[in-house]
C-alpha cells in the first residue's frame, strides 16, 4: 500500500525556544512549545510541552484523500494524566484520528467510541506512535510500539470528511505541570531485518528476514525437495 504522508520534522535544524512561527507550526500559547536539547529520541533536539494543558500546537500539511501512515515519537513526565496526545484533522479541522495517554493507558478515539485502551503507559519512556489511516475504507489503526500490534481497524472520529490535512499535539486540561515530548515526525515503513541462514548439519535450510520483528522464510530447495 503507498504511503501519501509525506511531511517529515525532527526539530533537529530548528532553533532553540518558541517553536511558533518555524517551519509553519503554530502554538495556541507561544511560551508553551519549546524546541530544547534536554530530553529527545533521536538527534540533538525535541519539541517539548512546558506550560500547564489546554495548549496546542499544529502544522498543516498537504491535503490526504487516499491513505497514509506516520510515526510520531511521544514521551510524557506522568503515566496519570491526559498528556500527551496527538489528533489528525481535516481541512475544515473536524477531528480523524487521535492518540491520547488517559490513567495509565494509551487510549485513541474513532467514531462512536472515546479513549478505548490500547495498552499500558509508562512515565519518562518514548514511545513509538504510528498511525495508519485509509480513506477508501474511512478507517484508521494505531501502534504504539513502532508498528507491533496494531489496534483494529476503526472509523474515523469524523467519518464524512474526505482528508486528512493538518495535526496538532497537545496537552488536555488538566495536564498541571507535566511536561510532554515529542520527537522524529516522519512516514513509517515496515521495517525490515537483514536476512539470515539457517542450518542444520552444515546445509543451508532457509533464508530468514524479519518484519516488525516476524520472522518470514524464504525455503531452500535441496535436491528437488523444499
Amino acid at each position: 500500500m503507498a504511503n501519501d504522508w509525506t511531511y517529515t520534522q525532527n526539530f533537529n535544524d530548528l532553533t532553540d525556544g518558541n517553536i511558533n512561527g518555524q517551519d509553519s507550526w503554530v502554538s495556541t500559547l507561544t511560551t508553551a512549545f519549546v524546541v530544547q536539547t534536554s530530553v529527545k529520541s533521536e538527534g540533538a533536539k525535541a519539541l517539548a510541552v512546558v506550560s500547564g494543558g489546554g495548549y496546542s500546537a499544529s502544522r498543516a500539511i498537504t491535503s490526504i484523500t487516499t491513505q497514509g501512515t506516520l510515526h510520531i515519537s511521544m514521551r510524557s513526565t506522568v503515566n496519570n494524566d491526559n498528556a500527551p496526545f496527538i489528533r489528525l484533522r481535516s481541512t475544515d479541522g473536524s477531528s480523524m484520528c487521535q492518540v491520547i495517554t488517559l490513567d495509565g493507558y494509551w487510549c485513541y478515539n474513532y467514531s462512536g467510541s472515546s479513549n478505548v485502551q490500547i495498552s499500558a503507559y509508562s512515565a519518562n519512556t518514548w514511545y513509538d506512535v504510528v498511525i495508519d489511516f485509509d480513506f477508501p475504507t474511512y478507517k484508521y489503526r494505531v501502534s504504539v510500539d513502532n508498528g507491533v500490534n496494531f489496534t483494529d481497524w476503526q472509523t474515523f472520529i469524523t467519518a464524512s470528511k474526505t482528508d486528512i490535512a493538518s495535526f496538532f499535539v497537545a496537552q488536555a486540561d488538566g495536564s498541571g505541570t507535566t511536561t510532554s515530548y515529542y520527537d522524529d515526525i516522519r512516514p513509517w515503513t515496515e521495517i525490515v531485518g537483514p536476512a539470515k541462514l539457517k542450518t542444520r548439519n552444515g546445509l543451508t535450510l532457509a533464508q530468514i528476514k524479519s518484519i516488525n520483528g516476524l520472522e518470514i522464510a524464504k525455503v531452500k530447495t535441496l535436491n528437488g525437495l523444499s
